[in-house]
């Protein structure tokens, strides 16, 4: 009703496929209605594939065609060498993803195992809290006047200061990981780095990187926009002489003009108005007392 021309799904495959399908049958896709898709990257490989609507895989294809995708980075793309050793507070050699990936897949019982995409956050997790319990030890020595405390001396009776110091060390965290910059929020989020993908011919296209620690954003390709055809009909890389870019919102326009009544009419009727209570009160009264006259 209110014509929405950016849309988002927070939902799981199943329903993302009905929702697809509906969109497919309504003709909410293409560029007569110009409708802009995201969802979440987290669905499972081929997850329109399950024939659990009344579309056909080539359908579900068209709807999906040119939609945009945002999932996180599970190794990242750049040439950042990450952090891989450390003794004491000093760090060692660092190394870079590719390594990281020979490693992993060098490990004996590696092949004992079934793969998990979200393998190298547990590498940087663990990363994460040796370097601040390091930290956190470091502090403690620094810092006689706190009874000698060490790591050891964690128990119910020194539990809270201790802790304090290890969150307040997670906090202070900032390192080059094998999934991007680690750093964490106040509230103890991870602030993690987002890829935008683009649904193009069946395939996720990366089109942009944004880091939010450090708030920046790293274009990789431009997007694309196609008709019911597969038509190319913008292409923000390559201008088209008939290009037709893909509007944001409703070409109508809602004006909403406020206006209000003068202070002198404002005091004009409420006067009036308090006259007509009395007034109304006074006849009440006075039908009620002479009502058997």
């Amino acid at each position: 009703r209110k014509d929405a021309r950016i849309i988002v799904l927070d939902m799981f495959a199943a329903e993302a496929r009905l929702t697809f399908c509906w969109a497919y049958r309504l003709q909410f896709i293409g560029n007569k209605i110009q409708r802009v898709w995201f969802i979440s990257g987290f669905y499972a490989q081929n997850w329109w594939k399950v024939n659990d609507t009344n579309c056909t895989i080539q359908e579900l294809e068209m709807a999906l065609e040119g939609i945009l995708i945002t999932d996180i980075v599970n190794l990242r793309t750049d040439n950042v060498k990450t952090i891989s050793g450390m003794a004491s507070i000093l760090i060692l050699p660092i190394f870079t993803v590719e390594d990281y990936e020979q490693r992993i897949h060098s490990w004996p019982t590696y092949h004992n195992y079934p793969y998990n995409r979200y393998h190298p956050y547990g590498y940087d997790t663990t990363w994460a809290v040796a370097l601040a319990l390091n930290a956190t030890a470091a502090k403690l020595a620094a810092n006689p006047e706190l009874g000698n405390l060490t790591l050891e001396d964690f128990d119910y009776s020194h539990g809270k200061i201790i802790k304090d110091i290890i969150m307040e060390s997670f906090h202070q965290l900032n390192f080059e990981g094998i999934t991007g910059s680690v750093k964490f929020t106040e509230t103890g989020d991870r602030a993690g780095t987002v890829i935008i993908q683009q649904w193009r011919n069946g395939t996720r296209v990366p089109v942009a990187i944004y880091d939010n620690s450090k708030n920046t954003l790293h274009w990789i390709s431009e997007f694309q926009w196609k008709d019911n055809n597969c038509n190319m009909l913008w292409d923000a890389m390559i201008p088209l002489a008939n290009d037709i870019i893909p509007n944001d919102g409703s070409k109508k326009i809602l004006i909403v003009n406020y206006k209000q009544i003068s202070i002198t009419s404002t005091i004009a009727i409420v006067i009036i108005s308090a006259f007509g209570i009395v007034f109304s009160l006074v006849f009440a009264i006075w039908n009620y007392k002479y009502r058997k006259s």
